[in-house]
């Protein structure tokens, strides 16, 4: 029953993976039609590797067609990657859908933030691979450009994770880390003073 899924979901994502916004919309994928099934399967995967091609044919879309992200949004992408990836049972699969949070985050930290990214992108970063761990710190340094003063709940559980990795071994992790904690600084001094945070 579900091989079918997968070969088509593999497919899509090797699609994808080697087009560009022209050949994606020449070749009659409609993206307006894409977004909700991608978000349909993150919703209620029936397994871990639907899941992962799920998650990376969003991160493929998000890259060909940027404007894509801002449905994906709307249609609850954020807050269920955010939902897979605090419970994700395997490390590969956490990886794939932190690239996903992280392509969405981009463009809409605000909504990622509210949704639990930070948390999410940082709660395993100590079995991360490398790159992974970079993709993660510096997921949570743009959700920090996003954050206001409403948002403390949203960050609290991830402060003490962050302010570890300011230690990092890892120069880049480190640089992250530390912007990350200087835009918190910011927003939160631009709140004091009633004026919107520098991001």
């Amino acid at each position: 029953e579900l091989a079918p899924a997968l070969v088509a979901l593999t497919e899509l994502v090797d699609s994808l993976a080697v087009g560009s916004e022209e050949s994606l919309l020449s070749g009659g994928l409609p993206v307006d039609e894409l977004a909700p099934a991608l978000v349909a399967l993150l919703q209620a995967p029936r397994s871990a590797d639907l899941l992962l091609l799920a998650s990376r044919a969003l991160s493929h879309l998000v890259d060909l067609v940027p404007s894509a992200a801002g449905s994906l949004v709307s249609l609850g992408a954020a807050s269920t990657l955010c939902e897979r990836l605090l419970s994700a049972d395997y490390i590969d699969l956490a990886e794939e859908v932190l690239h996903a949070v992280s392509k969405l985050a981009h463009d809409h930290a605000g909504p990622v933030l509210r949704a639990g990214g930070m948390l999410a992108a940082l709660r395993y970063i100590d079995f991360y691979t490398v790159g992974a761990q970079r993709v993660a710190v510096s997921t949570a340094a743009q959700l920090c450009a996003a954050v206001t003063a409403r948002d403390g709940a949203a960050i609290a559980d991830a402060l003490p994770t962050l302010c570890r990795l300011t230690a990092s071994p890892d120069a880049k992790v480190l640089e992250a880390a530390s912007v990350a904690c200087a835009r918190l600084v910011d927003s939160f001094a631009a709140a004091v003073a009633g004026g919107p945070g520098r991001g």
